[in-house]
């Protein structure tokens, strides 16, 4: 069977089965068993991603996002019309906390694939790793175009206060890509800080993609 046609389903089945429930009655194999089961959510959503057309990447980082009721009124239906999106699209959020996760996600950013770094970058949000915000500044300061992109991303969805002097420093990288997800990742986090800087993108950037970020940033902020 072609993959456009099982994929809502298999989609459904990964969403859906991978729940975090940790067994055992020590410290160490709750731990254990947590991990696991991080590994096991990260790796197979990003194998998933990989090759999904627009439409089922945004229906997964939607899904992500626990975002589905803001999507409307209408009951929207999967591509083959068999099941509601509500059904087919479901996954137990959780924190991520290993640090070997945390470098899953991190490496999945300069994935060759768009939606797998996407759904990687979304993927922070739940990230509590302390070592996360290092991480992905780094990628963001010394890697190709795509890798700065997305890690830049990541660092709004992670929305960590301590990495808006980094964000600012990157809103003069030399590409616009970067620049836009900087002043978008600046909104996200909503820190005063960040004002002057999206003031000036806004003003002066020869981009019209960063200056509608800057100004969508400005706006989160009031």
């Amino acid at each position: 069977m072609p993959r456009d046609s099982n994929y809502p389903l298999l989609l459904a089945i990964v969403l859906g089965s991978l729940v975090l429930v940790p067994v055992g009655d020590s410290e160490r194999q709750i731990a254990a068993q947590r991990t696991l089961n991080e590994a096991t959510i990260v790796e197979t959503l990003i194998s998933h991603a990989r090759g999904s057309d627009e439409l089922m990447c945004e229906l997964a980082l939607h899904a992500i996002d626990g975002r589905y009721g803001n999507w409307g009124d209408s009951r929207w239906k999967a591509p083959d019309a068999s099941r509601d999106l509500e059904d087919i699209l479901r996954w137990p959020r959780t924190e991520i906390s290993s640090p070997s996760t945390v470098q899953t996600l991190a490496d999945a950013l300069s994935d060759e694939d768009a939606c797998a770094s996407r759904v990687a970058a979304r993927l922070f949000r739940f990230v509590v790793y302390d070592g996360a915000m290092e991480a992905l500044v780094e990628l963001a300061s010394n890697h190709t175009e795509k890798t700065r992109q997305m890690a830049t991303v990541a660092l709004g969805y992670l929305e960590d206060d301590a990495s808006v002097g980094r964000l600012i420093e990157i809103c003069g990288d030399e590409a616009v890509s970067v620049r836009a997800a900087a002043a978008w990742a600046l909104g996200e986090i909503e820190d005063e800080r960040a004002i002057p800087v999206l003031v000036s993108l806004l003003r002066e950037d020869n981009s019209s993609v960063v200056r509608r970020q800057a100004a969508w940033a400005l706006g989160s902020m009031y």
